[in-house]
């Protein structure tokens, strides 16, 4: 069907409770991982990931990694067919980290970022309804931002509207960044990484 997709990922896709990324403590023990996985595209993938220098860049090296195989690859694949059908495709980014959970609730979060599915409840307004969250001004005003977003795009197929900043297409080679930091991603680098781990 030729109808405009809306797709995304969060920064911390793989993070669940329990579920242990691996752990590298220096960027030498990383890169020798990444050619034991990869092999000859080792190198390349530690490059595209910004090449980290420290053991905190190479934790969020690891976490966008796992994002990007579990998720962000196929998502981007799956764009690019679309776009090569000649339909509109908007992609976005979640980063927002959840806030911490109220003791007596239970709950999760992870301060390696958002994880898997947390930006449905941003997207459909649902915080209201869940009180194991001590959820913060930022975290309803991004979620009425996002509401917003997605109401458009279902009424006419294009989440631009007016009051928020503009929602460039994948098309124009960008997606969103939605929470933690504002603005647009060029996706050259993340099409570069998903040729080689696909």
């Amino acid at each position: 069907a030729h109808t405009p997709l809306l797709i995304g990922m969060t920064s911390a896709e793989t993070y669940f409770p329990g579920n242990r990324q691996p752990r590298f403590a220096s960027p030498e023990l990383f890169m020798a991982w990444l050619q034991k996985e990869f092999g000859q595209n080792g190198m390349d993938i530690f490059s595209a990931y910004g090449a980290p220098d420290t053991t905190a860049a190479v934790a969020r090296a690891v976490r966008d990694l796992a994002a990007d195989r579990w998720i962000g690859a196929d998502n981007l694949k799956i764009a690019e067919l679309v776009m090569a059908r000649g339909t509109t495709v908007y992609s976005y980014f979640f980063d927002q980290v959840r806030p911490d959970p109220i003791t007596k609730y239970g709950g999760w979060t992870s301060e390696q970022g958002a994880a898997h599915s947390t930006d449905i409840e941003y997207f459909l307004g649902t915080q209201g309804l869940v009180d194991t969250y001590a959820w913060r001004n930022q975290d309803t005003d991004l979620s009425e931002q996002m509401q917003a977003y997605l109401g458009s795009f279902i009424r006419r197929g294009d989440p631009n509207t007016l009051g928020l900043p503009r929602w460039p297409s994948l098309n124009e080679g960008h997606r969103i960044i939605l929470g933690g930091s504002s603005g647009t991603h060029d996706i050259a680098s993340m099409r570069r990484r998903a040729g080689r781990l696909g």
